[in-house]
């Protein structure tokens, strides 16, 4: 487990919201495993300021995006998708350490989320 988050880039506490930069100044949440009861990790939770901060960066990445040509779209959701790919194992592990769920589905969930990027490539 702990080799597993740490490829992540997950330690014993985490920010919970990004905005261009990882922020959380709200509560903290201990991540519990279904599996065996164990702490994975712990989350801070965005504060009002955290939100408010991460909605006028979405705003200005959405100006930004809806002016860049489709190619370049395209080329950086494929990289996306093959980022996915690479960590694939990984982020599947973290789906059965966090729900429960055996490998081959944990592994499945990230893999529709590699297929929805090359459909949307499409």
């Amino acid at each position: 487990m702990t080799s597993v988050l740490e490829k992540l880039g997950i330690g014993e506490e985490n920010a919970g919201i990004f905005a261009g930069e990882w922020r959380g100044s709200g509560a903290k949440i201990d991540k519990i495993s279904p599996i065996d009861g164990t702490k994975l990790a712990s989350v801070r939770t965005a504060s009002d300021d955290d939100y408010q901060t991460t909605i006028g960066r979405a705003q200005e990445a959405f100006e930004k995006w809806r002016k860049t040509p489709g190619p370049v779209r395209g080329d950086t959701v494929r990289r996306l998708g093959n980022a996915l790919r690479e960590l694939k194992h990984e982020l599947g592990q973290l789906v059965t350490l966090e729900t429960g769920k055996i490998i081959a589905e944990g592994e499945g969930e990230v893999q529709e989320m590699i297929d929805i990027c090359y459909f949307a490539v499409g």
